[in-house]
């Protein structure tokens, strides 16, 4: 991308189905995972909270040129996305992912009690330069806040870990170890092999 400059992409969707769709389109943010993947949402959405380092999320870049779209069995149409860069250059990259979703899906939910959601997604990176953007420095993870908590319904202890860089960290393996007080007792021990945060994200590490 380049300050200011728009530009659009294109999209091709077809339909297998037997029945007319409609097809919801958005865009979503990554996010680092509890479990060591990337997860992707919108702030303020279903949980996701937006890391105070992330200026200028994906999902406020790119958007669809219409929210959503009718497809005929079989047909196939080709929808365009807007991108709307920043007027301030960005450092490393912008990770999100284009989510195409049936409609009809959500329409079914107030009449059975069990249905099937189909959606579609193709993951989405933005940057300036195309310089490398999963070389993020590991010296640069911040542990922001380790505290007692109750999740569904168990006592637990978290701790709040950041990645402020615009970049991605991958191949980490996460070790955490709480020990009784005044005591080298060991309470409980977790290993995550493989991690990775997703750039500008933190995550509460349970």
């Amino acid at each position: 991308t380049e300050p200011s400059k728009e530009q659009t992409f294109e999209v091709k969707l077809s339909s297998q189905k037997k029945e007319n769709q409609t097809i919801k389109m958005f865009v979503q943010d990554a996010y680092t995972g509890v479990n060591g993947g990337l997860t992707y949402g919108v702030d303020g959405q279903d949980g996701f909270s937006q890391d105070k380092t992330l200026e200028n999320p994906t999902s406020e870049l790119v958007t669809p040129m219409t929210e959503t779209v009718e497809l005929a069995p079989g047909e196939e149409k080709v929808v365009t996305f807007k991108v709307s860069p920043p007027k301030n250059s960005y450092e490393g990259a912008k990770i999100g992912r284009l989510v195409f979703k049936s409609s009809n899906d959500e329409e079914n939910k107030e009449k059975e009690a069990i249905i099937e959601e189909y959606q579609y997604a193709v993951s989405l990176v933005l940057s300036e330069t195309g310089d490398e953007y999963t070389n993020g420095d590991l010296q640069a993870l911040v542990l922001n806040e380790v505290k007692p908590t109750i999740k569904r319904g168990k006592r637990l202890v978290t701790a709040n870990l950041q990645n402020p860089e615009p970049k991605r960290l991958m191949n980490l393996e996460l070790s955490a170890t709480i020990t009784q007080k005044n005591s080298d007792k060991v309470i409980k021990q977790t290993k995550i092999p493989d991690f990775q945060f997703a750039p500008n994200s933190n995550v509460d590490l349970e």
